[in-house]
């Protein structure tokens, strides 16, 4: 319908109908159609504003508004970072008037996509300036009103987790529980207790408790109850993740599954790139070579694509791993030198940092087949820069008692006997 008015030249019928299929397309995630039509019914706005009265520009400007935020929206789930930020900052510039609920909208959304490139002062600046447009409203909040401040205010408490503020995110959380019930909407719900369990995988620092764990499950029971397939992906991402990081990595692999066939259907990229990280990760710790290379290889295209260089990375880590197993030190060296290289990168206190044992163990394993101890030593030591993730008391003990002997020009114990303990419960531990 929308062509046939665009041919008659009725610009007011087209633009309805073409709409219309936009939003049915981008509600359907057939995000590449949507993106089309909402061009074409930008276009056919544009030749009715040309004519219009102010009043009807005012409306038309809101109208322009929703529809480029909506592009935007495709573009942020599709990992087209920049694309989505010019679309959210364009949207904006439509308004005739302040509204502050849209305005903090679309300040936080570009805000997320600078979460996505690791750029966190973007982010808080973005988030900050949400905050600061919802404080011009007047008069009494509105339902809206205060379901966009839960969102702003979620947003905040996860650049916490990122910048490792624990004690930040608490009291993020303690500000916006008591609004749940009154205001949040299920997928807000879902969203919370999502990064409630990152509060705890920081507090616990990824040796998790069966508390996380339910507090995992909430989120994912809650984003159940919500229409937001995004949403749901995350929750189920989350609820693996809780699992992997408990040592139930079978647990934890349909739970990653399950958001990836989810993400696979909305586009969102960034997911994708998660789960397909996190699922070699699992099999890696199952011993599962097999399944460990051909996550790593979905992990290292996708990621690649959209410049996520914790989870290249990671994958460099992995692929160390596997050439562990098939004792070809050289490679091993390769790997973890490479990836090392993409997490230099990145701000030091972001995933890839945390768990950078996925590359040190490894690496030390090559370094203690040639007796460079020194190396080993100097390698293990990245393992306690806080915000790390901690090791099993044994193993832990186990490693620092090998860097002290290092260090002693006399030592007791044999150099060689102290890291095959250490590679030992390494690999006890499923580190290694």
């Amino acid at each position: 319908m929308g062509h046939h008015f665009e041919k008659a030249a009725i610009p007011e019928k087209a633009l309805k109908y073409f709409e219309l299929a936009a939003d049915t397309s981008k509600k359907n995630h057939y995000n590449e159609e949507a993106l089309e039509l909402y061009d074409k019914a930008l276009l056919q706005l544009n030749l009715i504003a040309e004519v219009s009265e102010i009043d009807n520009s005012k409306n038309l400007g809101v109208r322009a508004c929703r529809m480029l935020e909506s592009q935007g929206d495709i573009y942020s789930i599709n990992a087209k970072v920049d694309a989505a930020i010019t679309k959210y900052k364009t949207a904006q510039e439509q308004l005739f008037e302040n509204d502050p609920i849209i305005t903090s909208r679309l300040l936080r959304k570009t805000g997320m996509c600078h979460q996505a490139l690791s750029r966190l002062n973007d982010m808080m600046y973005y988030l900050q300036s949400a905050q600061l447009a919802l404080e011009t409203w007047e008069g009494g909040k509105s339902r809206n009103w205060y379901e966009e401040w839960i969102e702003v205010n979620i947003e905040k408490m996860y650049f916490h987790y990122w910048t490792n503020e624990s004690q930040a995110m608490q009291d993020y959380a303690n500000r916006i529980e008591p609004h749940l019930d009154s205001y949040a909407t299920p997928a807000q719900k879902a969203k919370f207790y999502s990064y409630l369990v990152a509060l705890h995988l920081r507090l616990e620092s990824y040796l998790l408790s069966e508390t996380t764990i339910k507090i995992a499950a909430r989120a994912y029971q809650a984003a159940k109850e919500s229409n937001d397939l995004q949403g749901q992906s995350w929750a189920s991402f989350m609820y693996g993740f809780s699992f992997l990081w408990k040592n139930e990595m079978r647990q934890a692999i349909p739970y990653f599954e399950s958001s990836l066939e989810m993400a696979e259907k909305t586009g969102d990229r960034v997911i994708q790139s998660r789960n397909f990280t996190y699922l070699a990760v699992a099999s890696r710790r199952l011993y599962d070579i097999k399944k460990t290379l051909a996550f790593t290889e979905k992990s290292l295209n996708v990621s690649r694509q959209i410049n996520m260089l914790e989870y290249v990375g990671m994958s460099k880590a992995n692929l160390a791993w596997v050439a562990s197993r098939e004792e070809s030190w050289e490679n091993v060296e390769l790997y973890a030198g490479e990836a090392y290289e993409c997490w230099k990168q990145l701000p030091i206190t972001g995933s890839s940092h945390l768990f950078i044992w996925l590359a040190v163990f490894p690496q030390v394993a090559a370094l203690a087949h040639k007796a460079d101890y020194l190396s080993c030593a100097n390698s293990l030591r990245e393992l306690f820069i806080p915000g790390r993730k901690r090791l099993e008391q044994l193993l832990e003990d186990a490693v620092h008692a090998f860097i002290e002997h290092v260090s002693d020009p006399n030592p007791d114990c044999s150099l060689e006997k102290l890291i095959q303990t250490v590679l030992d419960l390494a690999r006890e531990y499923k580190y290694l």
